[in-house]
C-alpha cells in the first residue's frame, strides 16, 4: 500500500479539483493499487481542516469516519486520527477526524457557530458553512457507512438528559441493527472488564424528537446510509482505552467492508485485581499507642475507620492478649489493661469475598 502523504499546504502548489470550497488531492498510482489522497475543507479560514481518503486494492463499500464534531470530546477525535492511517484491504475509507477545529483548539464542546451536531437539517442545506463543506464530502463519496465518534461524561441510563456515555446509536434497517448488535457484543465481552462499563444500544430519535438535526440523521435519512453514533464516557477511563474502545467498535462495524475477512486480534482489558480491606484501629484515648498507661486503665478500640477494597466489609475479630485467637468481634471493643505488661492488639478485617487485612497495635502499662 502507498503511504504517500502531502503537507496541508501542498496544495498550493499542486492542481486540485474543487469540492465544497476543498482542494481534493489526487494520489497516484495504478487504478487497482491501493491509493492515499487528502484534502482540505474552508482552507485559509479558522475552520479548516483536513480529509483522508485510503482507497483499498480492491473495489468495495465506502466507509465514512468523523470525529471531533465536539471539540471537547477527545477520544473521539483521537481515535479518528488513528482510524485514517489505517491499512485497508477493499473499498474506500474517508475520515474527518478534527470537524471542528474551532472547538477542539478551545477545548469546548462548541466552536464559534453554534453547536455543529444540530446543523443538518433533514431534507435541507446544512445550516453554517462549516456544516456545509463537511456535508459535500457526504455528497462526493457517497459512503454507504457513516460513523461519528464522540464522548459523553455520564454513561447511559436510557435518558440523555444526564449523559448517552458507552453506547452505540445506529440508524434503522435491519444491517445497521445487526452491525451495532454485533459490535457491542464483541467489545463487552472482548474488551470490557468492568460490566459498569458495558455498552449499549440505541436508536435514533424520530425527526421531532430532541436531539435533532444531527450529522448521522441527516446522513442516513438523506443519504441513506447506515449510520452510527459511538458515545464512550469521557470520566473515570484513561484516553487510550477510549479511544482503543472506539477503534474496536469502528472496526467491528466496518471491517468486513474494509478489511475482506481479516481476522481481528483482540486484546482484551483486563478484569482488575481485587482490592483486600485496610484495617485501622483507633483508640481512646487517643494517644493510647504513644504512652506508658497506669495499669487498670480501660482502653477502647474501634475499628470504624478502616476501608473496604472490592466489597463491603462483613467482619472484625479481634485478638487482645497476642495468642492468635480471637478475643472479640465487631467494630468496636475494650481491653482492660490488668498487668504491667505490654498487650499487643491484633484486628483482622474480613469482606464479602473472604479477603483480610491485619493491622496491630500495642499497649503497656507501668
Amino acid at each position: 500500500m502507498s503511504d504517500t502523504t502531502y503537507p496541508r499546504r501542498a496544495v498550493l502548489a499542486m492542481a486540485g479539483v474543487a469540492l465544497g470550497g476543498a482542494s481534493l488531492i489526487r494520489a497516484t498510482g495504478s487504478a487497482t493499487a491501493a491509493t492515499r489522497e487528502s484534502f482540505l475543507l474552508l482552507e485559509g479560514t479558522d475552520h479548516e481542516t483536513e480529509v483522508f481518503v485510503t482507497h483499498g486494492e480492491a473495489d468495495g463499500p465506502t466507509v465514512l469516519v468523523i470525529g471531533g464534531i465536539h471539540g471537547n470530546e477527545t477520544a473521539g477525535y483521537e481515535a479518528a486520527a488513528e482510524i485514517k492511517e489505517w491499512e485497508i484491504e477493499s473499498g474506500t475509507l474517508v475520515t474527518i477526524p478534527r470537524a471542528n477545529e474551532v472547538a477542539i483548539s478551545n477545548d469546548t464542546r462548541i466552536g464559534d457557530g453554534g453547536d455543529l451536531n444540530r446543523q443538518f437539517p433533514t431534507g435541507e442545506e446544512p445550516e453554517t458553512a462549516l456544516a456545509r463543506a463537511l456535508w459535500s464530502v457526504v455528497e462526493e463519496y457517497e459512503p454507504g457507512t457513516v460513523l461519528d465518534l464522540h464522548e459523553s461524561q455520564e454513561v447511559y441510563d436510557g435518558s440523555d438528559l444526564d449523559g448517552v456515555g458507552q453506547t452505540v446509536f445506529h440508524s434503522d434497517g435491519e444491517k445497521a441493527t445487526t452491525d451495532a448488535e454485533d459490535a457491542v457484543n464483541f467489545v463487552n465481552n472482548t474488551y470490557i472488564g468492568d460490566s459498569t462499563y458495558n455498552f449499549k444500544l440505541g436508536g435514533f430519535s424520530s425527526p421531532d424528537t430532541d436531539p435533532s438535526d444531527l450529522f448521522v440523521h441527516k446522513a442516513s435519512r438523506d443519504a441513506g446510509a447506515d449510520a452510527f453514533l459511538v458515545e464512550t464516557v469521557s470520566t473515570d477511563i484513561a484516553l487510550d482505552t477510549r479511544v482503543e474502545w472506539h477503534n474496536v467498535i469502528t472496526r467491528r462495524v466496518a471491517g468486513e467492508e474494509l478489511f475482506a475477512g481479516e481476522e481481528e486480534t483482540p486484546t482484551p482489558t483486563p478484569e482488575p485485581e481485587p482490592e483486600p480491606p485496610t484495617a485501622t484501629i483507633a483508640t481512646t484515648p487517643e494517644n493510647a499507642t504513644d504512652v506508658t498507661l497506669e495499669k487498670g486503665t480501660t482502653v477502647e478500640l474501634d475499628a470504624t475507620s478502616s476501608e473496604a477494597g472490592s466489597s463491603d466489609i462483613v467482619k472484625f475479630a479481634w485478638d487482645l492478649t497476642g495468642d492468635g485467637a480471637t478475643d472479640a468481634t465487631g467494630a468496636q471493643t475494650s481491653v482492660t489493661l490488668d498487668e504491667c505488661q505490654q498487650y499487643p492488639i491484633v484486628l483482622t478485617a474480613t469482606d464479602a469475598e473472604g479477603m483480610t487485612d491485619t493491622t496491630e497495635i500495642s499497649l503497656s502499662t507501668l
